[in-house]
């Protein structure tokens, strides 16, 4: 055994909820909290998450570490700590909690490697001397930060002297798409003419994903294909993963009402004031999402970041418009349902804050945000914030809570017909209730009388 052995406590996927000690033969690498480490499990080797340093076990001997993958952390400091309080909450394995805030790319047994920035003018004075633009860091190039007391590669990365390059996030390959043109349109009546299945020619070229909107099987594309009536062709994927909603227009010009005011005044003064949880209650029409808008600009004036739940994928996209109309160019979308291009592509850039804003389901609670300055969980009430399948399983309206504590923000909650157990909180007073009492002709707001009395048998029937 070496003098400088160090013992490190690891997170490895899989069904036991623990973690496991491996030595690691260096005392001057810098390891952070979350760095991913490749590591012998049984008779295969697996990703795992570096811990914290630990004491040589007594009873066992330890496998030494194969490789360390990253030259940093790929997890903010609140991130790691949310992952770690809900690996200890819900009884979870730690690494599928580490695991569940990254893009499927950064799960494999893959490095990341480290170019120098395109421009001199990007480079700190002291880097000067080995600066190579666009150059790949070489071993002495990474040893030089290791041996400089405050230069790491993660600070260099901040400043943009160096740049990240994951593994087949940049593959001109991986950058293409298969779309179909129409090809001998004059063959389409015999071919089609004695099928039940009878489309129209098209112009322009189209993804099997929009010939399926249009009533397209897949027997039918392979069909026309081989029949040379569609001709695939390689295209250049869209650099915009939001193209498929359109921004609002002229939201920014829509003044609050007094309702609406009064709720915004209140959380507005209060975002630099440290954590707390309301309870916004108005209506469907009454304006929570314009209320929202207000909110996250006051927290982007501040110069922070902001982070907005909803309960389904399908619902997203109408959010996503609000902001997309009031933020042009600072919101993105996470969510599970995206190829693992675009969920690399929307999580690089809100690493590196190109985007202030995410808007997405459950899963965008583990957005890599920095400097957060809010957290909205629309419609609080829905029952898919409950991550049942896959692992880890866990609530997202109580995780955005924790996470907000985390970071030491308010978080807003909205709905309509709020939780019971949020109502309760309010009538409590650890959450703030706020009421948005304006509401469209003809709507009836709901009769607090009628969830006070719920509440009060539930807990009759329990006392």
């Amino acid at each position: 055994m070496t003098n400088n052995r160090r013992y490190l406590e690891v997170a490895v996927a899989g069904p036991l909820r623990r973690t496991f000690t491996y030595h690691f033969d260096s005392d001057t690498d810098l390891l952070y909290p979350g760095q991913r480490l490749l590591v012998p499990f049984g008779r295969s080797r697996k990703v795992g998450y570096y811990l914290a340093d630990t004491k040589k076990p007594l009873k066992f001997e330890t496998k030494s570490i194969i490789k360390v993958l990253d030259e940093n952390s790929l997890f903010t400091d609140d991130l790691f700590k949310f992952t770690l309080w809900m690996a200890d909450y819900y009884f979870a394995n730690p690494a599928d909690c580490l695991s569940a805030a990254l893009p499927g790319r950064l799960k494999k047994q893959k490095s990341i490697s480290y170019n120098w920035a395109d421009s001199i003018e990007q480079v700190p004075d002291e880097m000067h001397g080995i600066f190579r633009a666009s150059k790949k860091l070489n071993t002495a190039d990474i040893n030089w930060f290791k041996n400089r007391s405050g230069q790491t590669i993660v600070t260099a990365i901040e400043k943009g002297a160096v740049v990240e390059s994951f593994a087949g996030a940049d593959d001109p390959e991986g950058a293409m798409q298969i779309k179909f043109a129409v090809s001998q349109p004059e063959r389409w009546n015999e071919f089609f003419g004695t099928r039940k299945f009878k489309p129209e020619p098209f112009e322009n070229l189209k993804s099997k994903t929009e010939l399926k909107g249009d009533g397209w099987s897949d027997h039918f594309v392979a069909l026309a294909a081989r029949e040379k009536l569609l001709i695939p062709v390689a295209t250049q994927k869209s650099d915009d993963i939001l193209s498929f909603i359109e921004a609002k227009e002229d939201v920014t010009s829509l003044t609050l009402t007094k309702e609406q005011s009064i709720v915004y005044e209140a959380i507005a003064s209060i975002i630099e004031k440290g954590f707390g949880v309301h309870l916004l209650h108005g209506v469907t029409g009454s304006g929570k999402t314009l209320v929202y808008c207000h909110l996250v600009r006051e927290a982007l004036r501040l110069g922070k970041t902001a982070l907005v739940l909803t309960p389904e994928i399908s619902l997203s996209g109408a959010t996503l418009a609000w902001f997309r109309g009031f933020f042009p160019g600072e919101v993105t979308i996470l969510h599970s349902a995206m190829t693992e291009r675009e969920r690399l592509e929307s999580w690089r850039g809100i690493r590196s804050g190109k985007y202030k804003v995410v808007v997405g389901p459950r899963s965008a609670v583990f957005a890599p945000l920095s400097n957060i300055g809010l957290i909205v969980v629309d419609e609080e009430h829905d029952s898919s914030y409950k991550q049942d399948d896959p692992a880890p399983r866990f609530h997202g309206r109580d995780c955005a809570i924790m996470r907000a504590r985390l970071n030491d923000v308010p978080v807003l909650l909205g709905s309509a017909s709020p939780s019971v157990e949020s109502y309760q909180n309010a009538r409590a007073g650890r959450f703030t209730l706020h009421n948005l009492t304006e509401r469209p002709v003809g709507a009836k707001l709901p009769d607090v009388n009628v969830v006070d009395m719920r509440i009060d048998r539930i807990k009759g029937e329990y006392e």
